[in-house]
């Protein structure tokens, strides 16, 4: 009952912002009574808390099992950009800018799964080189800043380009842009093999 008000609760928070939904809507969509939301959550606030926090760790358990199951780096890659955008997909910009107004030491926990994301590319681009298939030329601090803000305003086509575009799509084009710039001859020869694999793409994209 707990994981199902907290699903409902997401879905409505993360699309329409926090300050527009009550917990009356939440009640609705979980087809609960609102005492029933309080016998597992204090309030609204606690029940926030709990959403962040479930959020972060989502994004801590994506970058560990994408660390562990995957081939290479390039590999790796692939498993968390497609992770990521499911994550950044469901999240419209009223949830952040209203979590930022009304939580704000909620807000600056969220910031540091941005810190997470960096220090995965980080690592990656470690990896990466480590195993041949990414440049040993390559500026890591400089690269990973660039991957970082890519995997942040992808969520947005509207900014990037006039093309329109599902962001899906996008997201593709330029990870393999980005991994096709940073990439070996052997990194290249890797990439392309996964992009031929169909069960490996249908799992990744």
């Amino acid at each position: 009952m707990k994981n199902n008000i907290k699903d409902n609760a997401k879905e409505l928070l993360f699309y329409y912002g926090l300050k527009s939904v009550s917990m009356d809507d939440i009640a609705k969509k979980a087809g609960v009574s609102k005492r029933t939301i309080y016998e597992f959550f204090e309030d609204k606030n606690e029940l926030v808390a709990e959403i962040v926090h479930d959020l972060m760790d989502s994004y801590t358990d994506l970058f560990k099992a994408a660390q562990s199951d995957s081939e290479d780096a390039i590999d790796e890659v692939i498993q968390q950009e497609h992770e990521l955008l499911e994550i950044f997909k469901i999240i419209r910009p009223a949830f952040l800018y209203d979590l930022d107004r009304t939580f704000p030491e909620l807000s600056e926990q969220l910031e540091q799964i941005k810190l997470r994301i960096l220090k995965g590319i980080i690592t990656n681009l470690r990896r990466g080189k480590k195993e041949g298939i990414y440049r040993q030329d390559i500026d890591i601090a400089l690269v990973a800043d660039l991957r970082f803000h890519q995997l942040m305003n992808v969520v947005k086509p509207a900014l990037l380009t006039s093309h329109e575009i599902h962001v899906v799509q996008l997201s593709r084009e330029f990870t393999v842009l980005y991994l096709h710039a940073i990439a070996t001859e052997k990194g290249r020869n890797s990439l392309d093999r996964y992009l031929k694999d169909k069960d490996h793409m249908t799992l990744a994209w």
